[in-house]
């Protein structure tokens, strides 16, 4: 088995040599791809990458290697060679702090809705055509390839397939409870007064889940677009009628720094109204969408 080993490292060498302008082309691709979406590659993901691109080529050029199996197992190896690059690609968009709030969600769509499903649809079917295979053209795999790389790499497709539907089961036990937990505060704020609306808000700020707090206020990129200016005696003549902090309850002082919500308007204090919209993504006082 080693020696056989060894003759198949000793052709891929050989393979690599006679077509490194492939992966030279490959690299630019990946380059220029990297460059125009301005995601950060580390090392070890452009290996993979560059891996998997390498074995799509060496499939497709072989790929009349495997005419004698009964059912197109090679078309099962491009499929997860192809579903892979892609994860990781789409992985990358999503991770990377520079990618817009869109991107962000398209990712995330195609990662959990797209690309997990057809990693279990094309494990499925690996299965059903490797049994035709083996019942029907046995040993049909190449003669220069290893013998068991199918066998192998379905069960390591089933493992994966495993743990992705832990994952979603997981973050749809999540999303359930912070629907549940938005509706309740909803439902709770339509039946209160401003002054308790104010009241119950200073309580939340306290007792919100610690892993809940991330997922249903503002993050940091959006609590960045909402401008702060300084409290004037201009302003002052303005809210006469309303110069104070509805959250904390405490007057506006001059120069102290104030956040203006974008859509409502509505004025508080920057720290006071920061620890309130990374809890709760609505406006204090009129409930409003920030």
């Amino acid at each position: 088995m080693s020696t056989f080993l060894f003759d198949c490292f000793k052709k891929k060498m050989a393979f690599l040599h006679d077509h490194l302008h492939i992966g030279t082309f490959l690299i630019k691709i990946i380059q220029k791809f990297v460059i125009s979406m301005r995601c950060e590659i580390q090392r070890a993901d452009l290996i993979i990458i560059l891996i998997y691109l390498f074995l799509i080529v060496d499939l497709c050029l072989n790929w009349s290697a495997y005419s004698n199996c009964y059912a197109p197992i090679q078309l099962f190896l491009l499929e997860t060679y192809l579903l892979i690059v892609v994860h990781r690609i789409v992985s990358l968009i999503k991770g990377d702090p520079n990618t817009s709030r869109p991107w962000k969600k398209c990712s995330s769509f195609l990662i959990y809705w797209v690309i997990n499903p057809g990693f279990i649809v094309i494990t499925i079917e690996g299965i059903i055509w490797q049994i035709q295979d083996d019942q029907y053209t046995e040993n049909c795999i190449p003669i220069n390839r290893v013998p068991w790389i199918v066998h192998m790499w379905i069960i390591i497709l089933v493992i994966i397939d495993i743990l992705v539907i832990l994952i979603s089961i997981f973050k749809i036990i999540k999303w359930w409870r912070i629907r549940t937990f938005r509706r309740r505060i909803d439902i709770l704020m339509q039946e209160l007064s401003t002054l308790d609306q104010n009241a119950l808000g200073q309580i939340l700020l306290q007792s919100v889940p610690g892993d809940l707090n991330n997922q249903i206020g503002l993050t940091e990129e959006d609590l960045s677009t909402i401008a702060s200016t300084t409290f004037s005696e201009s302003d002052a003549s303005i809210f006469s009628i309303s110069d104070s902090c509805a959250i904390c309850c405490e007057d506006f002082h001059i120069d102290e720094e104030i956040t203006k919500l974008p859509i409502c308007n509505h004025r508080f204090h920057k720290k006071c109204v920061t620890e309130w919209l990374v809890r709760n993504p609505l406006c204090p006082m009129c409930r409003g969408n920030v």
